[in-house]
């Protein structure tokens, strides 16, 4: 029996960002029931880069290498970085039955308008996450054949608004890699004691954008309804960024203590890294900024997918763990003791 051809759009599985792990997942998947012939048409995958050699699916890149005499053509519109430039001929290529695209809208729109559309069969997941949603975007939805959703108030909202035309299939929520987050039991206990924190307490994390689909009012809703202790906030460059957004929200959403601010931190208890490196390297002339791609070109740390949530976190938290275990390694090397002591000689 011949297989089906299916084509799934994304950023490039090889990268960090949410799109792209979210297409990991489940190209890895459709991929080992060997049920499927698989291609990916990765938007950000760069021609000849050396990560595509371990994808054991069909790969084509979107993007031209810099020295590429096709730049020109790419940077001529600014869809042709979400692969419209090359969609046709990707299709020609692949001779398809299925185009999967789990991006935003501006992102994948385009396909809707080849002239092959007739030929394949078009399923997109949109990201949902406010009401109501632009009449173009929902005639988008309607015209594919078949409408996947991130959460269940996307769901709601296409249904509505397209008043049940669009072919809604299932939501399917992104979950967790357990085979990538595995607890690091030693660090976390070494991490508590640091911090004070209690080896048997709760602790609730949450990396998310202020949109509907991320469910922030449920998110204080439940800590109120659990009178969980506070949370120690952490985090890179949080007084300024983070811990505003996270007072403005308390407001909004009345999750506020007695002192009318945030009750889901105590501002006293927060740990901002960038303080921790404006004290390791004050009298250091090589780090020129504190920003934190400055600080990941200094270590070393890579870049790919820099400002996607999950890989800012990850990074802040190594930077946070690397500085903590070299407090440790000198702190009982620092006489602490009587060192403010004043001379009776």
């Amino acid at each position: 029996m011949k297989k089906l051809r299916l084509l799934m759009c994304s950023e490039a599985s090889y990268l960090s960002s949410g799109f792209s792990g979210y297409a990991r997942e489940l190209l890895k998947r459709l991929y080992a029931t060997n049920k499927y012939e698989i291609a990916e048409f990765a938007s950000y995958a760069k021609v000849n880069d050396p990560r595509d050699s371990d994808i054991p699916w069909v790969l084509y890149a979107n993007a031209p290498s810099d020295n590429d005499p096709r730049s020109r053509e790419y940077n001529s519109n600014s869809e042709n970085q979400f692969g419209k430039w090359r969609f046709d001929r990707v299709l020609l290529d692949f001779k398809l039955d299925i185009v999967f695209d789990i991006r935003d809208y501006w992102m994948n729109s385009y396909q809707q308008y080849s002239p092959f559309r007739s030929y394949y069969h078009w399923v997109v997941m949109p990201t949902i996450d406010s009401e109501p949603q632009q009449e173009t975007w929902i005639d988008t939805y309607i015209s594919a054949d078949a409408i996947f959703t991130y959460s269940d108030f996307g769901r709601d909202v296409i249904i509505k608004q397209s008043n049940g035309h669009a072919n809604y299939i299932d939501t399917t929520s992104p979950g967790v890699d357990l085979s990538t987050f595995v607890p690091m039991l030693n660090e976390q206990k070494e991490i508590r004691k640091a911090f004070g924190v209690p080896e048997d307490a709760f602790i609730v994390g949450s990396v998310v954008r202020n949109q509907k689909r991320k469910l922030i009012p449920d998110l204080f809703e439940t800590i109120r309804l659990l009178k969980f202790t506070a949370p120690i906030a952490a985090g890179y460059n949080i007084h300024r960024f983070d811990l505003q957004i996270v007072e403005r929200l308390s407001k909004k959403y009345n999750n506020l203590n007695k002192e009318s601010r945030s009750n889901l931190f105590f501002m006293r208890d927060v740990v901002d890294i960038m303080d921790v490196m404006f004290l390791w390297f004050e009298n250091n002339q090589d780090l020129t900024s504190y920003t934190l791609d400055n600080v990941r070109d200094y270590f070393s740390i890579p870049k790919e997918g820099a400002h996607d949530a999950i890989k800012d976190v990850k990074d802040t938290a190594e930077i946070l763990i690397r500085f903590m275990k070299l407090h440790r390694r000198l702190s009982h090397k620092i006489l602490f003791k009587d060192s403010f002591a004043t001379s009776t000689v």
